[in-house]
Parts: structure tokens; C-alpha cells; sequence
């Protein structure tokens, strides 16, 4: 079994934030991945760089979070003004401390999503925009099976996700799962977002192996406390017992 990847060190609580939003609107990120030199000295070394906080490999667009005093952020704008004369083929955003707190705030439905969405990327591709707009989101670790079990339903994936922590990203009609970003596996299914369960799952296909652990991408583990269990008016509710599904490639 390969060691659990380490967890990103992010410099401040901003830019962790900054991440979970990320993560919850599904789109892949790197934190750091690129440095580039505006200036250099006389012998070829480095006299001036610029390392955008993070990067979005899907759509290759870079942000740089800017919340700390004016004198950093004047700095900071002048090495985007250099960046930009030198690489114009380089998409960068930054976002300033305003900016920040307007789409560091929590988005429970769809639309808030999707508004977040567009205030990141004016123009995101349709299929970001479905991505976006899922309905429940839970985490699992795969068992020694190399299954999953969602609302009462077993999902098999394999031998070799054993021990992977996975995403699970539920829609109206489609259950989507995810290491690290990518996604390894989708199941047609019927979902009632009002009594908040499944009502089918249809078997599904493999999409990718575990080869992507190999992947550079980091996404932050959103731990949460478990949501109190709600009564039904009409007495308590029976649970459904997990259903056997198989995939095919």
C-alpha cells in the first residue's frame, strides 16, 4: 500500500479556504505548482519571480490571493503587470482582500454554486458549470473489499482503491466519484434531494485505475462532524439494506 500523500501547506487560513471552495465547486487544483522569473542578474540568476498561489490545470487559469497590507499588495501588482508584458500567454486573476471575502462564504445550493462560479470565471465552460451544481457530497474510505457504501447502497470499485479515501458527488440522475480530483467512476441513479436519499442506483463503469495517484494535484480532506439524524413525522425511518452492483468497463 503506497504512503498517504502529505497535505498541502497552505501559508495562511485564506488561501486553506481558498482550497475547500475550490474543492466544493469541483475544479482541480495545484497549490504553488509554477515560478516564473521576471528579472534576472547578471550571471542568470533569478532577481525577480512571481509564484501564483494556485493553479486550475482543466482550464489554465492561475489566481493569486492578495488580503495583506497595501505595500505587499502594490508589489504584487507590479509583478502581475511584468508577468503579464512578458508571458501574455499566461491567465492570472488576483483577488484582493474584498474579493476574498465575497466568495470565502458558504454556498449550501446549487445557485449560490454557480454564482460563486461565474464570480471566479466569467465565462466557465458548461461542463464546469454542471460539476458545480451537485446535490450532496459525502467522503468515504474504501473497505477491504475495495467497495464504497453511499446512503445504504455498496458500491464496488475494486481491490485496488482499498484504503482510499474517496468523494462522492451525488446529481439528480448521476453518482459521480473521485480520487484526488479526477474522477474514477460514474452510476446512472435516481436521487430525491428532498427526503435527501437514493431511490436507484443502476450499475455503473470504471473510468481510470489507481494509477492516478500519481497525480501532483492535491485536494484538501473536509472533515465535518455527522449530521444529527432526522425523524420522519410518520415514526423513524427503516433503513434500506446495501445492494450488490457491479461495474463494467
Amino acid at each position: 500500500m503506497p504512503k498517504t500523500k502529505p497535505r498541502v501547506r497552505f501559508a495562511n487560513t485564506t488561501e486553506e479556504d481558498f482550497g475547500r471552495l475550490l474543492h466544493r465547486l469541483r475544479l482541480r487544483w495545484e497549490y504553488e505548482p509554477h515560478t516564473f522569473v521576471l528579472r534576472t542578474k547578471p550571471d542568470g540568476t533569478p532577481a525577480l519571480a512571481f509564484t501564483p498561489d494556485f493553479y486550475l490545470p482543466d482550464l489554465g487559469v492561475y489566481f493569486e490571493l492578495t488580503t495583506m497590507r497595501q505595500k505587499l499588495v502594490t508589489i504584487k501588482n507590479r509583478k502581475a503587470r511584468l508577468l503579464a508584458e512578458l508571458r501574455p500567454d499566461v491567465r492570472l486573476r488576483i483577488l484582493y482582500r474584498r474579493d476574498c471575502q465575497d466568495v470565502l462564504r458558504p454556498a449550501r445550493t446549487r445557485k449560490a454554486r454557480e454564482a460563486l462560479l461565474r464570480k471566479l470565471l466569467p465565462t466557465p465552460p458548461e461542463d464546469t458549470l454542471r460539476r458545480a451544481t451537485w446535490l450532496a457530497y459525502l467522503q468515504r474510505r474504501a473497505d477491504a473489499g475495495g467497495g464504497i457504501s453511499v446512503m445504504g447502497v455498496r458500491l464496488p470499485l475494486g481491490p485496488d482503491w482499498i484504503g482510499r479515501r474517496l468523494n462522492v458527488w451525488v446529481y439528480s440522475h448521476t453518482l459521480e466519484i473521485d480520487f484526488e480530483g479526477i474522477q474514477i467512476a460514474r452510476f446512472p441513479c435516481a436521487y430525491d434531494a428532498r427526503s435527501r436519499r437514493l431511490l436507484s442506483v443502476e450499475p455503473g463503469e470504471l473510468l481510470v485505475g489507481p494509477e492516478v495517484r500519481q497525480s501532483r494535484l492535491a485536494l484538501p480532506e473536509l472533515q465535518r462532524p455527522p449530521s444529527p439524524a432526522r425523524r420522519s413525522r410518520s415514526g423513524p425511518r427503516t433503513r434500506v439494506p446495501g445492494r450488490q452492483l457491479s461495474l463494467f468497463l
